[in-house]
């Protein structure tokens, strides 16, 4: 759809957005060295090292913790709207300490027990073994090995009457859990950097989401997995080349699935901002995916109300026009009255034309759906 880029060249031509530093997001980028290290912000877990986490300005406390080395705690003043840098060489704990530490829950106990037993080579047993004891408090894991990325996950078996027919689905259910964490490992996540996908949260939410979509099994011809039950646990396993598995994610159908439900995963954002009436931070997300064009019918609406609540009814009627343009013929009778609404609403003579295109084009559609003529409201005809 050729169309796309000239619109994006007019919108940011007829309503650029306002660039202050506070209306910038505040990001803290943390990197240690061995990577894979807890992140907390003010008591806040965040996520993993090495990556950029959000976060709110001014002054902060950041705890970085990883089994068998030494926790740094820090206190940083993150600046508004610019990222802050946090990078820790890790110094190893004394033995006591890691002894205290390697205490692993069950599920971790259950899972090194059987990667103990698997026919896997041993180096790579031996990294998925040290993955879990690194964090023996969760429930899933992932790393790298040379070339391979793998991920190992754990699902407690109910008790009961039912545990034998559960078996089945939780063998399923691990499995994808597995898949989901070797696709949301920052390894692989790195990539989608040179498309444009550079809000971390928002692109690990899309990849949790499109992960049972993506076809890894039998497209990946490295890809290996195992799920079984074992005691009270039913244990999975998956791993693969981690170039075979970006390659099969460049493809354009897996990318685009990614890209549609990394725009969705930013359209909460925006979203969640409008709900609290924070309609320039909204307006950003907005131009964060229309530079990368990433738009839907819902976006144009929204950052149209955005404008006029921002007092630029007259750029709001621009892209009310650009929306009722671009989607026209794609559109749904409800985006159409929605768009005719708004530049209603809106009242000067240019939106008042939309409004008139809008309401007719949605009474098309509609009339278009209609199978059976309308029933006779009223006394029947005499012949």
């Amino acid at each position: 759809m050729n169309w796309i880029p000239s619109i994006l060249i007019v919108l940011g031509l007829l309503f650029p957005l306002p660039c202050r530093a506070d209306d910038k997001p505040t990001r803290l980028y943390v990197r240690t060295d061995p990577t894979g290290a807890n992140v907390w912000v003010d008591d806040k877990a965040v996520g993993k090292s090495d990556e950029l986490f959000v976060v709110k300005p001014g002054m902060s406390t950041i705890k970085v913790e990883l089994l068998g080395y030494q926790t740094v705690i820090r206190s940083l003043d993150l600046k508004p709207g610019q990222i802050t840098r946090l990078e820790l060489k890790l110094s190893a704990a004394s033995p006591v300490k890691v002894a205290a530490e390697a205490k692993m829950s069950d599920a971790a106990q259950a899972a090194t027990a059987y990667l103990e037993r698997t026919e896997l080579p041993a180096s790579v047993r031996t990294a998925m073994m040290a993955a879990v004891r690194q964090h023996p408090s969760e429930t899933r894991w992932s790393d790298r090995h040379g070339t391979l990325v793998f991920a190992v996950a754990s699902k407690k078996i109910p008790v009961g009457p039912l545990r034998e027919q559960a078996i089945p689905p939780l063998m399923e259910l691990t499995h994808s859990l597995a898949v989901t964490e070797m696709l949301t490992a920052k390894g692989l996540l790195d990539r989608y950097t040179e498309y444009g996908l550079t809000d971390a949260t928002a692109l690990r939410q899309a990849m949790v989401r499109v992960s049972a979509t993506l076809q890894i099994s039998g497209e990946v011809k490295s890809f290996k997995h195992l799920a079984t039950a074992q005691g009270d646990f039913v244990i999975a396993y998956v791993l693969a080349e981690a170039d075979q598995l970006n390659a099969q994610m460049a493809k354009p159908v897996e990318l685009e699935r990614v890209k549609d439900a990394y725009r969705d995963a930013i359209h909460v954002q925006a979203r969640d901002l409008m709900a609290r009436e924070n309609w320039n931070d909204a307006l950003l997300a907005w131009q964060h995916l229309h530079q990368r064009k990433l738009v839907s019918p819902a976006l144009y609406l929204d950052a149209a109300l955005c404008l006029m609540k921002t007092g630029k009814p007259n750029d709001a009627t621009r892209l009310l026009q650009e929306a009722f343009d671009a989607f026209q013929e794609s559109a749904t009778a409800s985006f159409l009255e929605k768009a005719g609404d708004m530049a209603l609403e809106i009242g000067d003579p240019a939106a008042l034309k939309i409004a008139e295109r809008a309401y007719r084009s949605a009474s098309q559609k509609l009339m278009n759906t209609v199978t059976q003529p309308p029933t006779t409201v009223g006394k029947p005809s005499v012949k």
